[in-house]
């Protein structure tokens, strides 16, 4: 730790690699920013190289959107596409709803998208979105008991995300408790 802090300026770096790679970068950027900003030691020259480094372009964002609706089942669910670089970063993904003998993958994935597009702007009332919530919330509904703390919480932070004052929201927040 003593190595970083003292050369705090070096951590700050240009994203390069897949998606993936840059955005485990992106969080030592985050973190240094927090770091020298909570110290009162951010210099303008850190500050605008981090924040050089982690610009988003909306077209690529707008691209990326497209993908994810484009993975969308029939059920309203989303299926897992391509393969992923640090498994790491799938936290749960990949134990689905969380049953010891049930692995939907789709389950937690599906909450954890919906919750990415509508970060990204995408309009609650697009039926991308509608569909995803209405698949999420069968699930839901199917599997009351035995759901897994990290699934019910993507579902629960989904639900309120899209409508905080929903049966469905209140359901999975009363669950989740």
């Amino acid at each position: 730790m003593g190595a970083a802090l003292n050369n705090m300026e070096y951590l700050v770096r240009m994203p390069t690699g897949c998606g993936e790679q840059n955005m485990i970068g992106f969080v030592s950027n985050i973190l240094v920013l927090n770091y020298l900003y909570g110290i009162e030691n951010l210099q303008e020259t850190t500050r605008q190289a981090a924040l050089n480094n982690m610009e988003i372009d909306e077209d690529v964002l707008e691209r990326s959107v497209d993908f994810l609706a484009q993975s969308q089942l029939k059920t309203g669910c989303f299926r897992e596409t391509g393969k992923v670089f640090s498994s790491y970063m799938m936290g749960g993904l990949g134990q689905g709803w969380g049953q010891r003998n049930r692995r939907s993958p789709q389950g937690a994935l599906t909450a954890y998208v919906l919750m990415a597009l509508m970060e990204a702007g995408k309009d609650t009332k697009d039926a991308t979105i509608e569909l995803g919530i209405q698949c999420m919330n069968r699930e839901l509904s199917a599997h009351k008991s035995g759901l897994d703390p990290y699934t019910l919480a993507l579902v629960t932070s989904a639900n309120i995300k899209y409508n905080s004052t929903s049966p469905d929201a209140n359901f999975a927040f009363k669950t989740l408790h």
